[in-house]
This record gives structure tokens, C-alpha cells and sequence, in this order.
């Protein structure tokens, strides 16, 4: 599925962009622009290709901040609301579409506690 660097950085506990982009630069990794990061992929061709398809399932976009102070407003609002009450909810009144994986995902990323 490719990671990034933040999360290549938490499992090997040490900063690693550096070497990252060092990798990318000699071939011997290839990257994909995933929001405002990169998701580091295989060199080999037919790894990164499924890599690839594997992206959108493994790192579902995150939302902009804006889009976040606002599903948490909600939340606080309607606490009692599940997340895809919460994602519809946000869509509805904006008109910009959140996924439910979205909102998961941001509660998980702050350590909220919420039921699918």
C-alpha cells in the first residue's frame, strides 16, 4: 500500500524524509503526492502499480482543517450522532462531500471515541 514519511517515521521511532527523498532521488523508491505528502512506493514497477491501487483504501484523504473544526462542531452539537450522521450531516450544509472514512479517520487521529 506505500506509506509516508510521517508513518515510516513512527514505526522505525526516528525522522527518515531526508533519507526518503535521498531514495526517490537515486530510483531506488518511487513516490506518489497523497494530499500534501508522498506516499513511498517500490521501485519495481509492477509492486508500485499495485501499491497504487491500494492507496486510496490505505490513506483516504484527510480532511482540511476547515472541514474538521466543523465535523467537530457538529459533533459537540449532535454527540449522539454516528459518523456517517456526521458526515451527511457536514455535506448536506456545505455542499462539499465528506466521506465517513474521513471522519473516522480524524477521530481516531485525535483519539475520540465514535461508532461507525
Amino acid at each position: 500500500m506505500g506509506l509516508t514519511a510521517e508513518q515510516i517515521g513512527e514505526k522505525l521511532q526516528c525522522r527518515c524524509h531526508a533519507v526518503l527523498v535521498k531514495l526517490y532521488r537515486e530510483g531506488r523508491l518511487q513516490r506518489q503526492k497523497l494530499g500534501r505528502s508522498y506516499v513511498y512506493l517500490a521501485a519495481d514497477a509492477q509492486t508500485a502499480s499495485a501499491q497504487r491501487q491500494a492507496i486510496p483504501k490505505a490513506h483516504p484523504a484527510r480532511l482540511p482543517a476547515e472541514m474538521a473544526v466543523l465535523v467537530l462542531a457538529e459533533f459537540i452539537r449532535t454527540p449522539e450522532a454516528k459518523i456517517h450522521q456526521l458526515a451527511q450531516t457536514i455535506s448536506r450544509r456545505t455542499g462539499v462531500l465528506i466521506k465517513s472514512e474521513q471522519v473516522q479517520m480524524l477521530f481516531e487521529q485525535h483519539g475520540f471515541k465514535k461508532k461507525a
